[in-house]
């Protein structure tokens, strides 16, 4: 007989999407019909709810703004581009070329003429350097006109000074790449008791090793640390000023770099784990940048359309979960109680696929629905797993952001050959947090001084005349965390948002959603085996803690190696002794562990999302955690793994 299972998805981003999409596309899997629910606050499906539609002149039709701009890269996101492959979904090249700028503080308000303080101290002209690097305007001599000798003596001297700095940033760029290479090396390998000849000249080839190759450092170690870890400090170094040049790479172009990318402040990019950053440089090295062609609410479209619309619950805020129990043979389910007394019933597994803020006050509110007193070890372990859930993505941070579409030209660099398709602009100066955004009558639009401001210009539509520039009166610019507010009559659209943010403490959380395949210390699970006591004051927390691995060395990134479900997904299911595999989720395909599995009455609580991957929290996240908790964790709860593979080649 067939057999339905209630799935329950809330939160409609990516993340979500891919969860109902990978459900709902192979709904029937052996004895199992899967009924997926999607839950949204908003009024539209959330990967597209704060986009805009503007009007550009001479182009037919509606123009979409993605918000916050949906760019991806090739070698970042192999999963993201392998999910648009399968969906159809035109994306196309856009190796964007960069500016960065530095603003001075002192010298005006955002009401005054803000090109009048900005100095372009870089060009980049993308494709990995490739392409090169352009002279800034302010290089150019002020007052050096004609051909006479002085004005040519004055544009040698600008040259010059521009090439040497060029070789300066070439010079450490390549050695950042050199950095960035994924190597690791375990220079206190464990030994046996008796220590042999072969050993000791192992473990001095490695000592010898970390010395001479550019060897990552450890995984707890931050871009500030690894700063000055890597400076120069030779007398020859010192004496050639490479210890303070390489210090104001890392502070005028890493970090504002970073800041954009992750949409966060100054002191928050120096707090960064060096391990996100350098996988970053090393596997966007030599790729080129995409944009979906047609914006995310083509995407969104087609990733909803095999979802029946009754099914997708949109302005459905929730405001708690519920524990339900029911006596008799019936399996314990979860009910969702939204906002207008709306109560969905009897979902079997809960997707948590919102930010990690939101999902640890979900799941406060499941365990206030506790009974008081719990006898049943079963339900005892599922909860106590459940906050331990809570504790752990309460670790996860997050900075505010704000998206302004507008169509001022003033945040930019005046001089147009400057400007380029992202202008970065940061304060000449290292202001604080608590320093005022410029422009005390924009202050609600503007971050704090110790952002990145990134104006992006967004592309004309194909439609659109493009003879000369004159053809097209009105660009459109799309502004990441502003410190200096547009004018008030060039805004069409502003969106506030909160964005994860990779700190040491958040990553070792993270370990308990999330771990790369190869790495099977629980040392939760070894702890909890028989889930005798679950008092709090007991010594481990349930976060995950690094040990060095016995194997000398190990080549390769996190972010791109497979990825398996940590010991908290689905609330116990997966961290019992009797579930747990010493090498990788697929040994969950065993007769026994599935019945196992099938056994198991509680609920699967699962948890999605960019954060909830390795690496610095994007959209490729969202796609592999999403998909992992579905394969890993939904189909195997349910004892449908080997039908699942069958159908897993599809995408």
């Amino acid at each position: 007989m067939t057999r339905t299972v209630k799935v329950a998805v809330i939160g409609s981003g990516l993340a979500g999407l891919t969860a109902a999409y990978r459900i709902a596309k192979t709904e029937r899997l052996g004895d199992v019909q899967f009924e997926v629910h999607l839950f949204e606050k908003a009024s539209s499906v959330g990967m597209d709810s704060h986009s805009v539609s503007v009007e550009v002149p001479g182009y037919e039709g509606e123009y979409r703004v993605d918000v916050p701009m949906r760019s991806f890269q090739g070698g970042y996101y192999p999963q993201l581009i392998a999910l648009y492959k399968h969906l159809g979904v035109r994306f196309r090249e856009a190796d964007f070329t960069y500016s960065f700028s530095s603003l001075n503080a002192g010298a005006g308000h955002a009401h005054q003429t803000p090109q009048r303080f900005m100095k372009t101290t870089m060009i980049y002209n993308g494709q990995s350097g490739l392409k090169g690097v352009g002279m800034p305007t302010s290089l150019f001599p002020p007052a050096a006109t004609g051909y006479s000798p002085s004005a040519l003596a004055a544009w040698a001297w600008a040259y010059a000074g521009f090439v040497l700095s060029t070789i300066f940033v070439l010079i450490f760029y390549l050695r950042l790449v050199m950095f960035s290479l994924p190597l690791r090396l375990n220079t206190t390998p464990t030994t046996p008791r008796r220590q042999t000849y072969r050993h000791q000249l192992t473990n001095a080839l490695l000592t010898l090793s970390s010395k001479l190759l550019p060897c990552r450092p450890p995984a707890d170690t931050t871009l500030r640390e690894w700063t000055v870890l890597t400076t120069p400090s030779s007398p020859i170094a010192r004496f050639l000023s490479l210890d303070t040049r390489w210090q104001e790479f890392v502070q005028h172009v890493i970090v504002p770099l970073f800041s954009a990318v992750c949409t966060c402040g100054e002191e928050m990019v120096w707090e960064l784990p060096i391990e996100e950053v350098l996988d970053y440089v090393y596997l966007t090295f030599r790729t080129h940048h995409y944009v979906v062609s047609n914006g995310v609410r083509d995407v969104a479209k087609r990733m909803s359309s095999c979802i029946p619309p009754s099914r997708i619950h949109l302005g459905m805020p929730i405001i708690s979960l519920v524990y339900s129990f029911i006596t008799g043979d019936s399996a314990p389910t979860v009910d969702i109680h939204c906002v207008g007394g709306n109560v969905f019933k009897g979902f079997s597994h809960v997707v948590m696929a919102t930010q990690a803020n939101h999902a640890s006050r979900l799941l406060q509110s499941y365990l206030d629905t506790v009974p008081h007193k719990v006898q049943d070890k079963s339900q005892k372990r599922h909860f106590y797993m459940v906050s331990r859930m809570v504790d752990a993505l309460s670790e996860i941070k997050y900075c505010k952001s704000i998206v302004v579409n507008h169509t001022d030209s003033t945040l930019m660099p005046e001089n147009h050959h400057d400007r380029r398709d992202l202008n970065l602009i940061t304060f000449a100066s290292s202001p604080s947090e608590e320093t005022k955004p410029l422009g005390d009558e924009h202050e609600e639009l503007c971050v704090p001084p110790s952002y990145t401001m990134a104006t992006h210009i967004v592309p004309t539509p194909v439609s659109t005349p493009k003879s000369s520039p004159e053809d097209i009166p009105v660009r459109v610019y799309q502004t990441t965390n502003p410190i200096i507010a547009p004018r008030e009559d060039t805004i069409l659209s502003v969106a506030r948002l909160e964005r994860a943010v990779v700190t040491v403490t958040g990553k070792r959380a993270v370990r308990n959603f999330w771990r790369a395949a190869g790495d099977n210390e629980d040392h939760f699970g070894r702890e909890k085996r028989e889930f005798g006591s679950c008092d709090d004051s007991e010594e481990d927390s349930g976060l995950e803690s690094d040990e060095p691995s016995e194997r000398p060395f190990k080549w390769g990134c996190a972010a791109s190696q497979r990825s398996t479900l940590g010991p908290l997904q689905g609330a116990g299911r997966l961290a019992s002794r009797s579930l747990r595999s010493r090498r990788s989720m697929p040994s969950l395909r065993a007769t026994n562990n599935t019945r196992r599995l099938q056994a198991y009455r509680e609920p699967g609580i699962w948890v999605c999302g960019s954060y909830a991957h390795s690496g610095i929290p994007l959209l490729e996240g969202c796609v592999v955690s999403a998909r992992n908790v579905v394969e890993q964790g939904i189909w195997p709860a349910e004892g449908v793994q080997e039908e699942g593979e069958k159908v897993r080649a599809l995408w």
